[in-house]
């Protein structure tokens, strides 16, 4: 089976994310965390989040 991740890293706060194969992390490798909540808290500043319905993908380490 193949995968698209290449290893397991730690970020600054402690968290671990998935690197991809091509370097790169779908999550910050400073503070996952925090970059999560801004982007709940840009969702709802934007949307009736009441009357919203939110499809999230297996992808990334799923902090979000």
């Amino acid at each position: 089976m193949q995968t698209i991740y290449k290893e397991i890293i730690i970020s600054k706060t402690g968290i671990q994310i998935p690197k991809l194969l091509n370097g790169k992390t779908l999550e910050s490798a400073y503070n996952p965390e925090a970059d999560a909540e801004r982007k709940i808290l840009s969702f709802s500043s934007n949307t009736n989040i009441e009357n919203s319905i939110f499809l999230i993908y297996g992808l990334g380490s799923g902090i979000f």
